[in-house]
């Protein structure tokens, strides 16, 4: 009898130190969590920048992201050649990876209220002879003194600049956002055929009184108030002509529903080779003709003569 207990008792030992091993494998270990970073797209248009299923300019495209899209970097990168790669994901939780050139981290976005110089360095003997145009969109990925360091993409060649301009004439964070629609709203105005609709959006711009570009909106609305149309007078054909203006569209026809061929700057030189039939006004820009203008390249396209001279 007392080897049949203690047969139990050991048995039961066994039996309940058996179960205490399998509960303790069924014990779930916490996923580690990954760093994760804000990031948001500089690159221009929508819809435009890819992003690859892996790193490598290879690789088949995930999606696609948007001018100030927002995403999440995971942590992960990796160097090929000389571009960094970093592993995103986007609100929808699709994964993928993307230049680090055009996705600043932690980066805080911003809007220049005028032209200014742009340094080499933080450092005022380091100044350079180029500027970055009012309205240029950039974002500031860090601050040392008296300088922002920023990295901003040019509209006409889609090509990510670095550089450092001291803290003056810039709006950042929710206010350069704001500037930002304020600014699109006006060169819808102005470029749209429709006066009672231009005077609507116009309209939208001057509820952003905190704006930079305020005044300038209200420019606009006087204007579209009290429009003075000129007789058009047309350029000759085969004269030399320069882009008055940053980011003009060159367009496949004389029409702002044509294709848009490429985005041209202040200064670019072509020449005339052909005009439209008839002037056209446009928004709050009087009216003008059409020039069909061979760049230094010969591409061809077609430019609104408000911004040609």
């Amino acid at each position: 009898m007392k080897k049949l207990l203690l047969l139990i008792f050991v048995g039961s030992l066994v039996f309940f130190s058996c179960l205490g091993k399998e509960e303790e494998e069924q014990v779930e270990i916490p996923a580690v969590e990954e760093e994760s970073i804000s990031c948001f797209s500089i690159y221009p248009g929508d819809g435009t920048l890819g992003v690859r299923v892996a790193a490598g300019q290879d690789q088949e495209r995930a999606y696609y992201l948007s001018f100030l899209e927002e995403v999440t970097w995971t942590g992960n990168s990796k160097e090929i050649g000389n571009y960094t790669w970093l592993e995103i994901i986007n609100e929808e939780g699709e994964r993928g990876w993307c230049w680090e050139i055009y996705l600043p981290a932690d980066a805080q976005p911003a809007i220049m209220t005028d032209d200014m110089l742009i340094y080499e360095k933080p450092e005022l003997g380091a100044v350079t002879a180029n500027t970055i145009k009012t309205k240029q969109f950039l974002a500031i990925t860090g601050t040392e003194g008296i300088f922002y360091e920023i990295r901003w993409v040019t509209a006409s060649d889609k090509k990510y600049h670095d550089g450092f301009i001291k803290k003056d004439n810039i709006s950042s964070g929710n206010q350069a956002l704001e500037d930002l629609q304020v600014i699109n709203l006006i060169e819808k105005a102005q470029t749209i055929n429709n006066v009672d609709v231009a005077k609507e959006i116009i309209n939208d711009a001057l509820t952003f009184r905190n704006s930079a570009f305020y005044q300038e909106a209200r420019l606009v609305a006087d204007q579209l108030a009290n429009p003075v149309v000129e007789e058009a007078v047309a350029l000759a054909l085969g004269a030399s002509v320069k882009i008055t203006r940053d980011g003009v569209n060159m367009r496949s026809a004389a029409d702002t529903a044509s294709e848009e061929i490429t985005m041209l700057n202040s200064g670019t030189e072509g020449i005339i080779s052909a005009i439209s039939p008839e002037a056209e006004t446009i928004g709050s820009y009087g009216s003008n003709f059409w020039y069909k203008l061979t760049l230094e390249d010969q591409s061809e396209g077609w430019i609104y003569g408000a911004f040609v001279e």
